[in-house]
Protein backbone atom coordinates (compact mmCIF):
# COMPACT_ATOMS: atom_id res chain seq x y z
CA UNK A 1 0.00 0.00 0.00
CA UNK A 2 1.58 3.71 -0.60
CA UNK A 3 1.29 4.76 2.42
CA UNK A 4 4.77 6.86 2.94
CA UNK A 5 5.22 10.06 1.09
CA UNK A 6 8.83 11.03 -0.27
CA UNK A 7 10.50 12.67 1.84
CA UNK A 8 13.38 15.08 1.18
CA UNK A 9 16.93 14.67 2.82
CA UNK A 10 16.13 18.14 4.26
CA UNK A 11 13.34 20.88 4.41
CA UNK A 12 15.62 23.72 3.14
CA UNK A 13 18.38 23.40 0.95
CA UNK A 14 20.92 25.83 1.16
CA UNK A 15 23.17 26.62 -2.39
CA UNK A 16 25.47 29.73 -3.99
CA UNK A 17 26.69 30.34 -7.69
CA UNK A 18 28.42 32.94 -8.66
CA UNK A 19 27.01 35.57 -11.09
CA UNK A 20 27.17 35.15 -14.86
CA UNK A 21 27.68 31.51 -14.60
CA UNK A 22 27.56 30.05 -17.94
CA UNK A 23 23.52 28.39 -18.54
CA UNK A 24 22.96 25.37 -17.75
CA UNK A 25 25.18 24.83 -15.12
CA UNK A 26 24.63 22.52 -12.72
CA UNK A 27 23.63 24.45 -8.93
CA UNK A 28 22.85 21.36 -6.54
CA UNK A 29 20.81 17.55 -6.28
CA UNK A 30 18.00 17.43 -3.88
CA UNK A 31 16.80 14.11 -2.89
CA UNK A 32 13.60 11.93 -1.46
CA UNK A 33 13.08 8.91 -0.36
CA UNK A 34 10.12 6.62 -0.19
CA UNK A 35 10.12 3.64 2.05
CA UNK A 36 7.39 1.90 -0.19
CA UNK A 37 8.44 -0.66 -2.50
CA UNK A 38 7.88 -0.40 -6.33
CA UNK A 39 5.93 2.30 -8.26
CA UNK A 40 4.61 3.45 -4.71
CA UNK A 41 8.40 4.09 -4.00
CA UNK A 42 9.58 5.78 -7.48
CA UNK A 43 10.30 9.71 -6.97
CA UNK A 44 9.95 11.69 -9.55
CA UNK A 45 10.67 16.04 -9.09
CA UNK A 46 9.33 19.18 -10.72
CA UNK A 47 9.35 22.57 -10.22
CA UNK A 48 6.76 24.36 -8.27
CA UNK A 49 5.94 27.57 -10.52
CA UNK A 50 6.28 30.57 -8.44
CA UNK A 51 7.44 34.71 -9.45
CA UNK A 52 11.10 35.53 -9.03
CA UNK A 53 10.69 38.77 -6.21
CA UNK A 54 11.63 42.34 -7.83
CA UNK A 55 13.86 40.74 -10.73
CA UNK A 56 10.56 39.66 -11.84
CA UNK A 57 10.07 36.27 -14.40
CA UNK A 58 8.75 33.27 -13.39
CA UNK A 59 10.86 30.74 -11.97
CA UNK A 60 11.18 28.08 -14.28
CA UNK A 61 13.36 30.71 -16.84
CA UNK A 62 15.48 30.55 -14.29
CA UNK A 63 16.11 27.09 -13.18
CA UNK A 64 14.87 22.93 -14.32
CA UNK A 65 14.87 19.87 -12.62
CA UNK A 66 15.72 16.67 -13.43
CA UNK A 67 12.71 14.77 -12.78
CA UNK A 68 14.64 11.62 -12.45
CA UNK A 69 17.90 12.81 -10.77
CA UNK A 70 16.61 15.97 -8.79
CA UNK A 71 19.22 17.63 -10.34
CA UNK A 72 18.99 21.27 -10.50
CA UNK A 73 20.11 23.45 -13.40
CA UNK A 74 20.76 27.17 -14.17
CA UNK A 75 18.39 28.16 -17.37
CA UNK A 76 20.14 31.42 -17.52
CA UNK A 77 23.07 33.73 -16.43
CA UNK A 78 22.31 35.35 -13.18
CA UNK A 79 23.31 38.91 -12.48
CA UNK A 80 23.96 40.12 -8.78
CA UNK A 81 22.93 43.44 -9.27
CA UNK A 82 19.31 42.57 -10.33
CA UNK A 83 18.86 39.34 -7.94
CA UNK A 84 20.06 38.30 -4.42
CA UNK A 85 18.48 35.18 -3.76
CA UNK A 86 16.46 32.99 -5.53
CA UNK A 87 13.81 30.83 -3.61
CA UNK A 88 13.08 27.30 -5.64
CA UNK A 89 10.21 24.92 -4.54
CA UNK A 90 11.15 21.28 -6.00
CA UNK A 91 8.26 19.33 -5.24
CA UNK A 92 8.42 14.81 -4.76
CA UNK A 93 5.71 12.80 -6.07
CA UNK A 94 5.54 9.01 -5.39
CA UNK A 95 3.92 6.76 -8.54
CA UNK A 96 1.23 5.35 -6.52
CA UNK A 97 -2.07 6.15 -6.27
CA UNK A 98 -3.25 7.93 -4.65
CA UNK A 99 0.13 9.89 -5.28
CA UNK A 100 1.65 10.87 -2.32
CA UNK A 101 3.81 14.23 -2.74
CA UNK A 102 6.03 16.78 -0.05
CA UNK A 103 8.36 19.50 -1.01
CA UNK A 104 11.57 21.62 0.30
CA UNK A 105 12.77 24.44 -0.59
CA UNK A 106 16.09 25.35 -2.33
CA UNK A 107 17.64 28.93 -1.49
CA UNK A 108 20.21 29.82 -4.64
CA UNK A 109 22.25 32.37 -3.24
CA UNK A 110 23.80 34.72 -6.28
CA UNK A 111 27.85 35.71 -5.37
CA UNK A 112 28.75 39.15 -6.34
CA UNK A 113 31.68 39.42 -8.60
CA UNK A 114 33.86 41.95 -9.64
CA UNK A 115 32.21 42.77 -12.53
CA UNK A 116 31.99 46.68 -12.41
CA UNK A 117 34.49 49.18 -13.03
CA UNK A 118 34.62 52.67 -11.11
CA UNK A 119 32.95 55.14 -12.59
CA UNK A 120 33.93 58.84 -12.36
CA UNK A 121 30.97 61.19 -11.78
CA UNK A 122 32.35 64.45 -10.13
CA UNK A 123 34.69 66.61 -11.76
CA UNK A 124 32.82 64.99 -14.80
CA UNK A 125 36.18 63.89 -17.27
CA UNK A 126 35.76 65.10 -20.95
CA UNK A 127 37.88 62.54 -23.24
CA UNK A 128 39.33 60.82 -20.08
CA UNK A 129 40.70 64.21 -18.83
CA UNK A 130 40.05 66.94 -16.42
CA UNK A 131 41.28 70.48 -15.64
CA UNK A 132 41.49 72.11 -12.23
CA UNK A 133 42.12 75.44 -11.61
CA UNK A 134 44.16 76.41 -9.14
CA UNK A 135 44.67 80.03 -8.01
CA UNK A 136 48.46 80.14 -7.64
CA UNK A 137 48.04 82.37 -4.12
CA UNK A 138 46.50 78.71 -2.80
CA UNK A 139 47.53 77.81 0.96
CA UNK A 140 49.71 74.65 1.46
CA UNK A 141 47.54 71.72 2.39
CA UNK A 142 44.01 73.38 1.00
CA UNK A 143 42.10 70.84 -0.78
CA UNK A 144 41.67 72.01 -4.08
CA UNK A 145 39.05 69.31 -5.69
CA UNK A 146 37.03 66.60 -4.77
CA UNK A 147 36.76 63.37 -6.62
CA UNK A 148 33.36 61.51 -6.62
CA UNK A 149 33.10 57.78 -7.91
CA UNK A 150 30.76 55.26 -7.67
CA UNK A 151 31.16 51.30 -8.36
CA UNK A 152 27.95 49.25 -9.06
CA UNK A 153 29.60 46.12 -6.77
CA UNK A 154 29.07 44.98 -3.40
CA UNK A 155 31.72 45.11 -0.42
CA UNK A 156 34.95 45.15 -1.03
CA UNK A 157 34.60 45.09 -4.76
CA UNK A 158 33.12 48.58 -4.42
CA UNK A 159 35.22 49.72 -2.47
CA UNK A 160 37.24 52.97 -3.90
CA UNK A 161 41.10 53.70 -3.74
CA UNK A 162 42.13 57.10 -5.34
CA UNK A 163 46.16 57.37 -6.55
CA UNK A 164 47.57 60.19 -8.52
CA UNK A 165 50.71 58.98 -10.09
CA UNK A 166 53.49 60.20 -12.74
CA UNK A 167 53.02 63.71 -11.71
CA UNK A 168 54.75 66.25 -13.44
CA UNK A 169 56.71 68.76 -13.72
CA UNK A 170 57.35 67.91 -9.92
CA UNK A 171 55.07 66.66 -7.38
CA UNK A 172 52.91 69.34 -6.01
CA UNK A 173 49.49 67.77 -5.23
CA UNK A 174 48.21 64.52 -3.12
CA UNK A 175 45.11 63.01 -3.06
CA UNK A 176 42.91 61.39 0.07
CA UNK A 177 43.40 57.18 -0.96
CA UNK A 178 39.53 57.07 0.44
CA UNK A 179 38.96 60.54 0.70
CA UNK A 180 39.17 61.53 -3.03
CA UNK A 181 40.17 64.88 -1.64
CA UNK A 182 43.13 66.84 -3.95
CA UNK A 183 45.29 68.56 -1.54
CA UNK A 184 47.78 71.31 -2.69
CA UNK A 185 51.12 69.89 -1.38
CA UNK A 186 53.55 71.95 -3.06
CA UNK A 187 54.24 76.31 -3.27
CA UNK A 188 52.97 77.61 -6.44
CA UNK A 189 53.02 81.07 -5.53
CA UNK A 190 56.34 81.74 -8.06
CA UNK A 191 54.68 80.03 -10.65
CA UNK A 192 53.00 81.91 -13.38
CA UNK A 193 49.06 81.78 -14.37
CA UNK A 194 48.75 79.43 -17.10
CA UNK A 195 51.17 77.27 -15.79
CA UNK A 196 49.94 73.73 -15.98
CA UNK A 197 50.81 70.01 -14.04
CA UNK A 198 49.69 67.22 -15.05
CA UNK A 199 48.84 64.05 -12.90
CA UNK A 200 47.57 60.46 -13.77
CA UNK A 201 44.50 59.88 -11.78
CA UNK A 202 43.88 56.05 -10.92
CA UNK A 203 40.55 55.25 -9.15
CA UNK A 204 40.59 51.02 -8.17
CA UNK A 205 38.34 49.14 -6.52
CA UNK A 206 38.93 45.97 -3.59
CA UNK A 207 37.74 43.35 -6.27
CA UNK A 208 40.68 40.34 -6.45
CA UNK A 209 41.78 41.42 -9.36
CA UNK A 210 40.79 45.04 -9.09
CA UNK A 211 38.75 47.01 -11.62
CA UNK A 212 40.84 50.31 -12.59
CA UNK A 213 39.44 53.86 -13.86
CA UNK A 214 41.89 56.33 -15.63
CA UNK A 215 42.09 60.00 -15.99
CA UNK A 216 44.60 62.30 -16.89
CA UNK A 217 44.44 65.49 -14.75
CA UNK A 218 45.37 69.40 -15.42
CA UNK A 219 46.22 71.36 -12.99
CA UNK A 220 45.66 74.99 -13.68
CA UNK A 221 47.52 77.95 -11.83
CA UNK A 222 44.85 80.93 -12.58
CA UNK A 223 45.62 84.34 -11.62
CA UNK A 224 46.55 85.51 -8.17
CA UNK A 225 44.85 88.72 -8.35
CA UNK A 226 43.80 91.81 -10.41
CA UNK A 227 47.74 93.62 -10.52
CA UNK A 228 47.25 97.29 -10.61
CA UNK A 229 48.34 99.24 -13.45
Amino acid sequence: ENDNAPLFTRPVYEVSVRENNPPGAYLATVAARDRDLGRNGQVTYRLLEAEVGRAGGAVSTYVSVDPATGAIYALRSFDYETLRQLDVRIQASDGGSPQLSSSALVQVRVLDQNDHAPVLVHPAPANGSLEVAVPGRTAKDTVVARVQARDADEGANGELAFELQQQEPREAFAIGRRTGEILLTGDLSQEPPGRVFRALLVISDGGRPPLTTTATVSFVVTAHHHHHH
